[in-house]
C-alpha cells in the first residue's frame, strides 16, 4: 500500500475474504466504495509536539474542533481516544470531508464503478508496461485471486484494491472514525455537513495515478510488503497525536515519490476547504470537523493555515 494511503476518503464496507467472496456487482461496488475513502487516510503529517489528534481552534469568543481521523480501523482500536468524545459532546454539528451516508448508497457506488472502469474494450494491460503487469499477476496469484478480475479497473482503483486486500488480511476492516461519528450523529440527531461532494472526491481519486500509472502500481506493491509496520506506527502515532516522528518517513516520502498526488490530495483540497471552515466561526453553534489526519498537519495543513490567519490552535 502506498505510504500516502496511510489517505485520504471515508468509507467503511470491507473486502470480503480477500475478494474471493465477491459474487455480484453489488458486493464489488461496496468494495470500491470502501477504497474511495481509503485513498488518503494513511497520510500522516507533522505538527510539533502534538498531544492528541484533536485540536480546539478559536478566534475571539468562537471556536470549533478539528479532529484528525483514520477512515478504517481494527476492532482493537476502539474505544477511540477520549479527546474525540470530548469534542463530539461539546459540538452541535459534525462536519466530514464528504457525505458519509451518500457514499454507501447503490447509486453512488455504481457511479464510482463506472468512473474507475475502462470502456470500449480497453483494459489495464493497455495502460501498464508488461513488467508491471507481470508483477501484478504474481501479487494476486500469491493471494489466490485471479488478476483477470481486475483488468477492467484503472490503475488508481487497482492500487486501492491492493491496499484494501492487505488491510483486511491484517484485520483492519472495522468502521473508521468518520463512519463511527456519522452513525452517532444520526442517533443523537446532530446535523451533519460536508466539505466536498462525493463526486468531487471521486474525481480526485480518478486522477490519482496522474501520468505515471506504472510508478503508482510499483510503489503500491512495494509498500504492501511493509504494511503491518506502517499501520502499527501510524495508529500508535495517531492515538497519541505524535505525528511529528512520522514526518520524515511519511510526508517527505509522499512529497518525493508522489508530488502530483500530494498537491492534489492535500494542498489543493485543504485550500478549497479552508474558506468553508473559516465560515463556521460565524455560527453560534460549535462544529466538530473530522478530516483525514494528513489534512490537519504539516506546512500545508489546515492547522498551520488557520494559525497563519490569526486563529488560535490548541491540542486537547
Amino acid at each position: 500500500m502506498m505510504k500516502l494511503n496511510s489517505a485520504r476518503c471515508e468509507l467503511n464496507c470491507v473486502v470480503a475474504a480477500l475478494l474471493r467472496r465477491i459474487k455480484s456487482i453489488t458486493a464489488e461496488s461496496r468494495l470500491i466504495a470502501t477504497a474511495a475513502l481509503v485513498a488518503i487516510w494513511l497520510v500522516p503529517g507533522q505538527f510539533a509536539f502534538a498531544d492528541s489528534s484533536v485540536w480546539k481552534v478559536s478566534k475571539g469568543d468562537t471556536l470549533i474542533y478539528l479532529g484528525g481521523t483514520l477512515h478504517v480501523l481494527s476492532k482493537g482500536d476502539y474505544p477511540l481516544p477520549a479527546e474525540f468524545d470530548e469534542a463530539y459532546r461539546a459540538s452541535e454539528i459534525v462536519v466530514f470531508e464528504t457525505d458519509i451516508v451518500k457514499i454507501s448508497q447503490p447509486a453512488f457506488q455504481q457511479e464510482m464503478l463506472s468512473t474507475l472502469t475502462y470502456e470500449n474494450g480497453r483494459t489495464i494491460r493497455d495502460e501498464l508496461k508488461p513488467g508491471t503487469i507481470n508483477l501484478l499477476e504474481a501479487h494476486f496469484s500469491q493471494r489466490g485471486i485471479p488478476f483477470e478480475r481486475f483488468e477492467l479497473y484503472k490503475p488508481a482503483m487497482v492500487s486501492l484494491l491492493i491496499s484494501m486486500i492487505e488491510l483486511q488480511a491484517l484485520g483492519i476492516s472495522s468502521q473508521g472514525v468518520d463512519q463511527f461519528f456519522s452513525i452517532q450523529a444520526v442517533d443523537d440527531n446532530k446535523t451533519q455537513l460536508e466539505l466536498e461532494s462525493p463526486q468531487q472526491q471521486l474525481a480526485m481519486i480518478a486522477t490519482m495515478a496522474g501520468d505515471k500509472p506504472d510508478r503508482l502500481i510499483l510503489h503500491t506493491l512495494r509498500d504492501a510488503k511493509n504494511l503491518r509496520t506502517i499501520m502499527e506506527d501510524l495508529v500508535a502515532a495517531w492515538r497519541t497525536g505524535d505525528t511529528d516522528r512520522l514526518d520524515t518517513e511519511m510526508i517527505e516520502v509522499m512529497q518525493r515519490d508522489y508530488p502530483n498526488v500530494y498537491e492534489n490530495l492535500l494542498v489543493t483540497r485543504n485550500n478549497n476547504w479552508l474558506p468553508a471552515i473559516m465560515q463556521l466561526f460565524a455560527s453560534d453553534e460549535i462544529e466538530f470537523v473530522l478530516v483525514g489526519a494528513g489534512h490537519l498537519v504539516g506546512r500545508d495543513g489546515l492547522l498551520m493555515l488557520l494559525e497563519q490567519r490569526g486563529y488560535r490552535v490548541e491540542q486537547l
